[in-house]
């Protein structure tokens, strides 16, 4: 993804955010933010639109850079296109990591990727589908929270 700025330049002015502002902090070769508040309020103070299409170009770049490992990153593709409202790739990759999820007994994220993508399903035999999923490993986590 080109940025249309000089690396060096962005460098420069990452820099000084952190020495005149420590919104940001520079640790094992990444810039982040200082606390979760600052990324949130950024976050939400960017237009809906433009938030959007980050988002489409983050998922795109990671599906290319990881077309032969998806699994790897199966949840942050379910998210970007999510929110970018590319709702055929978004359930793709929230069923995907859904299954993904459960299978590996992540029992709360199984169950956020499969009620997000329930929200996408237009389908009546696919959204019983993913209902009975759903069902089934809400059934199984209390059964686990009864033997606690």
């Amino acid at each position: 993804m080109n940025l249309n700025i000089k690396k060096v330049d962005l460098l420069e002015q990452l820099r000084q955010l952190e020495r005149n502002h420590k919104l940001i902090f520079y640790i094992n070769g990444n810039y982040r933010f200082d606390h979760s508040k600052i990324k949130e309020v950024i976050y939400e103070e960017i237009p809906i639109e433009l938030r959007q299409e980050y988002h489409r170009i983050v998922g795109s770049t990671i599906e290319k850079l990881h077309k032969e490992n998806l699994e790897a990153i199966v949840g942050d593709l379910a998210f970007h296109f999510y929110k970018c409202q590319d709702n055929d790739k978004a359930l793709f990759y929230l069923e995907y990591a859904a299954n993904k999820a459960r299978d590996n007994y992540l029992i709360e994220e199984a169950i956020i990727f499969y009620k997000l993508a329930l929200e996408l399903i237009e389908d009546d035999r696919k959204a019983l589908e993913i209902k009975k999923k759903l069902k089934e490993i809400i059934k199984n986590r209390q059964r686990l929270n009864k033997v606690k």
